[in-house]
């Protein structure tokens, strides 16, 4: 199976209303429940849009993505994974450490960043440190507190009491690699939501998360196929650098001044949803 075939278009997220998937409710969970990684209560009831971020935050990348998801019908919902190591190799994590904030939006979409130094990540990925570990040593208003704290306010100063999800615990249970608990994500994506990722490139780019897709990814996603007789829902998120950014907190979270044409702001951020 060719990467492309693992991803539906945006316009395609209806499938989640099919009779077949929504039968298959019962079904995940108690699959879920019986291999330890356990069933999110927060999913219980609803649909929703899932993006997988060890530490959920507030960038430009989650504007777009509540932007999708409420297109779609969909409520946003954030599943983190805070016990992950600081890791200097993931450009994600190390966007965790030094925020790269817009402190200025132009009328042509032009912008004004600094650097926003929160801790030496350098630092805490040699002592081996957890995410929910590391204590921020820079910033007036940040210092002496935890990472994922600062992180967790700023994503709830920009969206109102978002639905955070955090399944450290249960990928420790499923066996801690991500090929043992990947399965158990995908598996989120039966009939209770739709995962916004792209595995295969996305911010590390393809030829660092290719291998890492052939390794974990796909061999799950076959995985949840054969068990549930349907595919796991996944978007391919798209991706560019200004979604690293992150909005100043003066700032609107408005997406569409990331676009780099008016033909990339129709398709990518007024898709047509159809059921």
């Amino acid at each position: 199976m060719r990467s492309p075939d693992y991803y539906i278009p945006l316009q395609e997220v209806g499938k989640l209303n099919e009779r077949r998937r929504q039968d298959l409710r019962p079904q995940v969970e108690e699959a879920l429940t019986e291999s330890g990684f356990g069933f999110p209560e927060e999913l219980r009831e609803g649909q929703f849009a899932i993006l997988l971020r060890q530490v959920p935050t507030f960038r430009y990348e989650d504007a777009l993505f509540i932007l999708w998801a409420k297109r779609a019908g969909l409520t946003p919902l954030w599943l983190g994974k805070t016990n992950d190591r600081m890791a200097m190799v993931s450009p994600y994590k190390r966007s965790l450490t030094t925020m790269r904030v817009v402190t200025h939006v132009g009328n042509r979409g032009g912008v004004e960043v600094r650097r926003a130094k929160l801790v030496d990540g350098q630092v805490a990925a040699s002592n081996g440190l957890r995410l929910s570990e590391i204590i921020c040593d820079h910033g007036t208003d940040t210092k002496g507190r935890r990472l994922i704290d600062v992180h967790d306010e700023r994503l709830k100063h920009f969206y109102t009491d978002p639905a955070v999800v955090d399944v450290s615990a249960g990928c420790l249970a499923a066996g801690g690699a991500p090929q043992e608990y990947y399965p158990s994500l995908l598996s989120l994506a039966v009939a209770h939501g739709v995962i916004f990722k792209d595995f295969h490139g996305g911010e590390a780019g393809r030829q660092v998360r290719l291998p890492y897709a052939q390794r974990t990814f796909e061999p799950a996603f076959q995985e949840v196929r054969e068990r549930f007789r349907v595919e796991p829902l996944v978007v391919r998120f798209p991706w560019w650098k200004e979604l690293t950014y992150y909005p100043g907190a003066t700032l609107s979270a408005e997406i569409s001044p990331f676009c780099h044409s008016w033909a990339l702001r129709e398709e990518v951020v007024t898709p047509a949803i159809t059921f």
